[in-house]
């Protein structure tokens, strides 16, 4: 028996490795065992042990997070804010939200070579033409006194009104006048109704601006006429019952009524003025 069988069968002494006669000891090294956490890695490789930590939360979770709590101590101490609420403010009695309205429809401006009056061929028109049914109310531009009533030949019936600011405003081709020379008037009054009288070729109001305060301007745009366009005042030029119209005293409102926009309630009525007559124009 070789003595590495010997020492293989005979039981090891607990002060030492087994000693052999002449041979030094074997001695069997143990394999390293990883120090990990989770299915065992192979033998040989170099580990190290992984700790797990937590990602940090997002920034934005930690401001919601800080709110939360600042608004539990708020609450509990008495001073939690509610955040503010839109009020609904009513108007004022009396005063209404204002209404879309459409202007009358213009067919032919100041200065353009023809009109739907009928002017001659090269002749250049000395107002605007609105056109409109028979019968519409032809309305005061604004406040001022009946300077004539009357007819012509070229204008049909026809009203001409004198105001303050040193205006005068003409209406042709009416189909009715309902005021009187000397008259007074307000602004939106109804002083007539559309036609088609003169040369008219169809139902119209042609509405001119005199500059000069009696009313006398010539057949031809050269003689004292101006664009009323530059007259309207500030604003939409459709009269409106219940608007104050101080401010623009010596300025225009269409003379023909505007229609309420599709869907809106159209404006509530003028309230009735006595008719009155005038000593002066001032």
């Amino acid at each position: 028996m070789s003595a590495v069988t010997a020492a293989r069968g005979r039981p090891r002494r607990p002060d030492g490795p087994a000693r052999t006669s002449g041979r030094p000891a074997l001695r069997l090294r143990e394999p390293a065992i990883p120090d990990v956490r989770g299915p065992e890695a192979p033998a040989g490789a170099s580990w190290r042990r992984r700790v797990l930590r937590p990602a940090p939360p997002p920034r934005g979770a930690t401001l919601v997070r800080i709110g939360r709590v600042l608004a539990l101590l708020l609450a509990v101490t008495g001073c939690a804010v509610d955040s503010p609420r839109p009020v609904a403010v009513a108007p004022p009695d009396g005063l209404e939200l204002p209404t879309p309205m459409v202007p009358p429809t213009v067919v032919s401006r100041f200065g353009e070579a023809r009109s739907e009056g009928g002017d001659s061929p090269g002749a250049r028109h000395a107002g605007i033409d609105m056109r409109a049914p028979t019968g519409t109310p032809v309305l005061a531009a604004a406040d001022g006194v009946v300077l004539r009533t009357g007819s012509a030949a070229h204008a049909g019936r026809l009203v001409v009104l004198g105001h303050a600011s040193g205006l005068a405003t003409a209406y042709y081709h009416l189909s009715r006048i309902e005021v009187a020379p000397g008259q007074a008037v307000r602004r939106g009054e109804v002083i007539g109704r559309v036609g088609a009288t003169g040369n008219a070729t169809a139902p119209h109001l042609h509405f001119g601006v005199c500059g000069r305060d009696d009313g006398q301007c010539g057949a031809r745009i050269e003689a004292g006429w101006v664009d009323p366009e530059r007259h309207w005042v500030s604003g939409s030029p459709c009269f409106v019952p219940q608007r104050e119209y101080t401010a623009d005293a010596g300025r225009l409102t269409y003379p023909l009524p505007c229609a309420p926009a599709a869907g809106a309630r159209p404006p509530a009525a003028a309230p009735a003025t006595p008719r009155r007559a005038a000593t002066a124009l001032r």
